[in-house]
């Protein structure tokens, strides 16, 4: 599910209209705008932490390194949208 929303907030910075985006995949616009909250920061960091600093060898390597990644960021980073807590408490 995460992915699925990480990717409808990717086709928004792309250029997408809000209206549209949420028209849709069928979801109101507090939905979005609580996603993007809780997530528009974290595509960000993606891309300047992992995308951006490493090459990967193959397909499996990047869906590895990004495994790694994301179990870093929710587990042990604490994130400012979420006041200071980590993502899955």
């Amino acid at each position: 599910m995460e992915e699925q929303i990480i990717g409808i907030l990717r086709e928004q910075e792309a250029g997408a209209k809000i209206v549209d985006v949420c028209r849709r995949y069928g979801v109101g616009s507090a939905i979005f705008y609580k996603w993007k909250a809780k997530y528009g920061g974290l595509i960000g960091r993606l891309r300047d932490e992992l995308l951006n600093e490493m090459l990967f060898n193959s397909l499996s390597h990047a869906r590895e390194a990004l495994a790694i990644w994301k179990a870093d960021c929710n587990t042990v980073r604490p994130h400012q949208s979420a006041s200071g807590r980590l993502c899955e408490n």
